[in-house]
């Protein structure tokens, strides 16, 4: 199985840094390469709508959420709800704003170390562009579409969508919270990796502990993310569909972004 924390072969996430080479070496071609995330974006893209046909098509949605409404016991839903929590997007919006303050705050109070620390700043940037524009693609979809939420079904026996409802405790394609947790779990992923290319001549030979706690991380995060994702359904807040569709959302848009984000482009030309 492959490891989360470490980058696909040919790919490289740039940074302003001598990474680990001979001090005053100029980076090679390779160390100045865009990590590549056009491919999976257009896959994730691919996913999002055969899932979302699979189930809102196929009659399981409906299936499942009876399911659930059966099996889940009413004293799981507590929990369920502060797991559910976790997919609100405004502590991760405040954390990162804080975080990066800090950074270009130790960025002015040591420069010796500000280019390391501004490129690790992208990474807050990107997971800031990335809840922006998948939440605005989640906020004009939903009423597009204006998928009832399985209550609706449950409780009025009334499934399928009324187009250009605003009513967003009534509609729920595609979901927001997994939206907003597969875009912090992948900017983790991600980040995970660049820490572990950094790392990599400490790493060696492989099994070395940090290397271990770099892809137990990555593997969490990727966990944490379904289990919140998992959690929506399991409340009967949406449809599966509609969670595959936000969960995917939130990975393409940060995939596609990633690029664009973490790759600082004036440096490359300086360099070349």
């Amino acid at each position: 199985m492959d490891d989360p924390a470490r980058l696909p072969s040919g790919t490289v996430i740039e940074g302003p840094e001598r990474s680990l080479a001979a001090p005053g070496a100029r980076p090679t071609a390779a160390a100045t390469r865009a990590p590549r995330g056009g491919r999976q974006a257009r896959l994730a893209f691919a996913l999002t709508v055969a899932a979302a046909t699979l189930f809102a098509g196929s009659g399981a949605d409906p299936l499942v959420a009876r399911l659930v409404q059966r099996h889940v016991a009413a004293h799981w839903r507590a929990g369920l709800a502060r797991v559910s929590d976790f997919g609100d997007a405004t502590g991760y919006v405040l954390a990162t704003l804080v975080a990066l303050a800090v950074v270009h705050l130790l960025a002015r109070r040591r420069p010796t170390a500000a280019a390391r620390l501004r490129a690790y700043a992208r990474y807050g940037y990107l997971l800031l562009a990335s809840l922006a524009l998948s939440g605005l693609a989640v906020a004009v979809i939903k009423p597009l579409v204006g998928r009832l939420r399985p209550k609706y079904l449950l409780r009025q026996d009334l499934y399928g969508v009324q187009p250009l409802n605003f009513d967003f405790a009534m509609i729920g394609f595609p979901s927001g919270h997994s939206q907003t947790i597969w875009v912090i779990a992948t900017v983790l992923v991600i980040l995970l990796a660049r820490l572990r290319q950094d790392l990599g001549a400490r790493l060696t030979p492989p099994g070395r502990p940090l290397g271990w706690l770099l892809s137990t991380l990555a593997w969490m995060a990727i966990a944490g993310a379904a289990l919140v994702a998992l959690s929506r359904v399991l409340l009967n807040a949406h449809f599966v569909s509609d969670v595959l569709a936000g969960s995917l959302l939130g990975v393409a848009v940060t995939l596609w972004l990633a690029p664009r984000i973490l790759v600082d482009r004036a440096q490359n030309q300086r360099e070349q």
